[in-house]
């Protein structure tokens, strides 16, 4: 489709300004042009027109006249040199040819770092189609102050794709509008200013952008690889709409009930046993590629994530006995055959208008979780939607610890599967070097821009992944002990199990049947007619007189049945993006109007189209069965419910096949439907339920027998396969009292005061004072230079039990600590002559003599304590630091 640029605006660079060199503004329309500037500004972004409105002009020696009038910004390089920020006297003019001349289409985006005059941006605007983002980054606001007061923004103020951010979390935002527009590329203009903030800043900011603009641009990319199958996958899954429900019943249902949100990362497998016990203290979310594992470890998640739609994803699910009460949240686009035989409920969450034929409120609450790219990013948004608070991480490494990617290695795809060039060297949580990709750094950054909005707790207990900003990193057992130490009321029943109220599924199951007919009438015809319309694919589009009457009709069907389209354009980016921009009426127009966008549909309904209603055709038997089936329980047709359970079984629906037989079962004596019924139960990985139920009207033949043989070889195998999982990775859990003063030590050793004040303070809370916690508390108040409450603490303790020498030699160094230089040297002295003494206690001693200018007595300290350690490379290091500060001729032996 041809590309129409903006019409050039009438900027400043553009007539002669007659300025001074005071920095007055100048008068356009009776109204200063700051004010006219602010004035657009304000319809989009009232608070940043504040802001810049309040902001102190730029100094004087920082903007100026050229020779030409034009304005211009300098800046004091590192080197003390200045910098002009355009070179030369008509800025306009000197701007680089790509950047000036290249026009860039609605499909790309353009951000600059950096604005300047807006000299730049300007051009940028006039070159660009009109659907085309701009994103304008600008941490300073005296800048922006300085663009507005003396250059012509309205253009770029009022346009509805122009984003403006001036700090990271701005950018967040700027990123998630840029989402829905689905765009390929994003062309980004680095201007590193040496402004007053530093030019740190622009590079933190510029970390920021690439990792964002790798999760934009693949949004897009995965639409074009993508969506014909999440097309089709969200056609085939309408069947199971009437037998799941909305996520929205989960919402504020959980509020400050921890999460523990498990990834599958390789640090599972050192920490994850912990969990066991703790499913009543926690919701817990398990992303599918972690489901297999934590079942095997014994722990039954409450909610199971997944949103990939290829047909890999379903590895994750075969072979895995998912108990009935696990529930599964997913976007409709997922692979059918998981839900197809998932066991327990489902429940739906949907993306917006990309769910056309999802838009029927079916299942009354239909709110909505953000789009995501990741199913780590769905536990994510679930726990965040129903209240949760803290919010626990564990199995989230981002990274390959050991060169692997997925505990136990379960997961469809390795190291292997990565190119070099996307491989980062980072240090982990804990300091240690370990490999990432850009992708997972990206998924880093979505994890730590979503919790900036949220004031909640967020604790990152991977312990082996890397650090995430803005989480609190915690061991996974102390994270639960802190966190998780009572049970939770929300937890003691699973109450989101129990149907929807007021749902008439005859009604909704008529009303979906008559929608999907439409759907395939529309389509069949849609098809037929782009048929009709030559696929050009050189020269300039046009088409013929009979040509277009295929697309005036056309467009009438799409204002017909408008899903029907927007099913067609969720298979292509370019379409996609303007469905999403247009209503039906005008999408019709625009297809009439333009034949290159009129060649694009009709492309895309010839090759896709088929494939769409083959997925409709499909979805109609199922819900014609359902729709017998519903019939039948209502009128008490066991033999006709039967038949109906084996066509629905047919077509693959087992989950809802084995529930209309279960029916049978609890209703009448019916060994057919016993023995069906289990047959599919085993067919669904459901071995253990077949084992364990008791024999109600159980038939005595062969079949059965076969089915229980058959059921408990499957037990077994998995009983077996358990059994090495949690030998090989399932350490003993130990006292949680010794755990909790084991972390709080941990913690004090390691620096994270904070961490090791929250475990002391749960000890505390639990189990009392005593003195080892009084020990503790004294060494949380000398990390934190409270002198005077240690030495206390430890004084409180030794009345209760005398202190071992670790805590008497801390005892010293806190009275260092606070100045009580005799007391602490008499204390020290007396640990020295001791021949338990430890090469830290005269380290801390010749410290205090140093401390008291008293240079020679510790270098003759440190000559018997060098006679007394010779091994000891401490004392050697600190006896040669100290002979070296004191001079020649200042050893006490010369």
């Amino acid at each position: 489709m041809r590309r129409k640029t903006r019409k050039r605006p009438r900027t400043a660079v553009a007539v002669r300004l007659i300025v001074t060199c005071s920095h007055k503004e100048k008068v356009l329309n009776g109204q200063s042009r700051l004010e006219s500037n602010l004035k657009a500004l304000r319809r989009s972004y009232p608070e940043l027109a504040d802001r810049i409105e309040a902001s102190p002009d730029l100094p004087p020696e920082t903007l100026f006249l050229t020779s030409t009038g034009h304005p211009n910004l300098r800046f004091p390089m590192e080197d003390g040199r200045l910098f002009a920020l355009y070179p030369g006297p008509d800025p306009e003019f000197h701007l680089p040819d790509a950047e000036k001349n290249e026009v860039r289409g609605e499909d790309t985006a353009t951000l600059l770092l950096g604005f300047g005059l807006g000299y730049l941006a300007l051009t940028l605007y006039e070159n660009s189609d009109p659907n085309h983002p701009l994103i304008f980054v600008e941490p300073d606001l005296a800048v922006l102050k300085a663009a507005f007061t003396w250059n012509d923004m309205g253009p770029l103020a009022a346009s509805r794709k122009t984003y403006w951010a001036t700090n990271e979390a701005e950018v967040n935002v700027a990123f998630e509008r840029l989402q829905n527009d689905l765009v390929t590329k994003v062309f980004v203009s680095y201007r590193p200013l040496h402004a007053p903030h530093g030019k740190p800043v622009f590079d933190a900011l510029l970390r920021k952008i690439r990792s964002l603009t790798y999760h934009v641009t693949g949004s897009a990319k995965f639409v074009e690889e993508n969506g014909l199958l999440t097309a089709t996958n969200s056609t085939l899954n309408l069947a199971h709409r009437i037998t799941g429900q909305s996520v929205g019943k989960l919402f504020d249902r959980f509020h400050k009930v921890p999460a523990v949100l498990i990834g599958g990362g390789p640090s599972l497998e050192k920490n994850l046993h912990h969990l066991r016990g703790y499913v009543d203290r926690a919701v817990v979310l398990c992303a599918d590629s972690a489901l297999r594992f934590t079942l095997a470890m014994g722990i039954e998640p409450h909610f199971v994530t997944s949103i990939d739609p290829s047909a890999l994803n379903l590895k994750k699910f075969v072979g895995v006995p998912v108990p009935p009460h696990t529930t599964l949240v997913c976007p409709p686009v997922v692979n059918p055959k998981i839900l197809d035989r998932f066991p327990g409920l489902t429940l739906f969450h949907l993306r917006g208008d990309q769910d056309p034929l999802w838009s029927e409120a079916l299942q009354g609450d239909e709110r909505q979780i953000k789009p995501v790219t990741t199913v780590a990013l769905l536990s994510l948004h679930l726990a965040l939607a129903m209240g949760c608070d803290p919010i626990i991480l564990v199995g989230q490494d981002l990274s390959f610890p050991d060169n692997r990617t997925h505990a136990a290695d379960f997961d469809t795809w390795t190291m292997a599967n990565v190119s070099p060039r996307q491989l980062v060297t980072v240090r982990n949580m804990w300091g240690r070097e370990v490999k990432t990709t850009t992708q997972f750094l990206g998924f880093a950054q979505a994890f730590e821009s979503e919790i900036g909005r949220h004031r909640r707790v967020f604790v990152n207990a991977t312990e082996y992944g890397i650090p995430l900003r803005g989480f609190s990193p915690m061991r996974f057992k102390d994270a639960l002990n802190v966190f998780c130490s009572k049970t939770q009321d929300a937890l003691k029943q699973y109450w989101w199990l129990e149907s929807t109220q007021g749902l008439d599924r005859s009604s909704a199951l008529k009303e979906l049947i008559g929608s999907v007919e439409n759907h395939v009438r529309a389509l069949k015809q849609m098809v037929r007619l782009g048929g009709k319309i030559p696929l050009r694919r050189t020269g300039e589009a046009s088409l013929n007189t009979k040509a277009r009457k295929a697309v005036d009709r056309l467009s009438a069907e799409i204002l017909k049945t408008p899903a029907s389209w927007f099913l067609v354009a969720t298979t292509s980016a370019t379409l996609l993006r303007w469905a999403l921009r247009h209503p039906p009426r005008a999408f019709a127009s625009l297809v009439t109007r333009n034949a290159a966008m009129a060649i694009e549909f009709a492309d895309r309904l010839l090759k896709n189209g088929p494939r769409l209603l083959d997925a409709l055709g499909v979805t109609l038997q199922r819900l014609r069965l359902l729709e017998a089936a519903e019939e039948n329980w209502e009128r008490g047709e066991w033999d006709g419910l039967r038949k109906q359970a084996a066509l629905l079984r047919k077509q693959g629906l087992l989950a809802v096949s084995q529930s209309v037989l279960q029916q049978v079962v609890s209703a009448a004596a019916d060994p057919q439907a016993v023995t069906a019924r289990r047959e599919i139960l085993l067919e669904m990985d459901q071995f253990p339920l077949v084992a364990a139920e008791a024999p109600l009207h159980e038939p005595e033949n062969e079949t059965a027998d076969s089915l229980r043989r058959r059921a408990a070889e499957l037990e077994g195998d998995w009983r077996r396969f358990a059994d090495s999982i949690r030998q090989k990775f399932g350490g003993e859990e130990s006292d949680p009292e010794n755990n909790l003063l084991e972390g709080a030590r941990f913690y004090l050793r390691s620096g994270s005061p904070k961490n090791a004040g929250a475990l002391l303070t749960e000890y505390l809370n639990r189990y009392g004072e005593n003195d080892l916690t009084l020990s503790l508390r004294a060494e949380l108040y000398m990390a934190g230079g409270r002198w005077p409450e240690a030495v206390g603490c430890f004084r409180e303790a030794e009345a209760r039990h005398p202190l071992n020498p670790e805590s008497r030699h801390l005892l010293g160094k806190a009275l260092i600590g606070g100045g009580a230089f005799q007391e602490a040297e008499a204390l020290l002295r007396e640990m020295c002559v001791s021949e338990s003494a430890e090469p830290s206690v005269f380290g801390s001693l010749a410290g205090l003599y140093l401390a008291t200018s008293r240079p020679q007595e510790a270098l003759r300290l440190l000559d018997k304590a060098k006679e007394r350690f010779p091994d000891s490379p401490s004392i050697a290091e600190l006896h040669r630091s100290v002979s070296a500060a004191a001079g020649p001729g200042m050893h006490p032996n010369d």
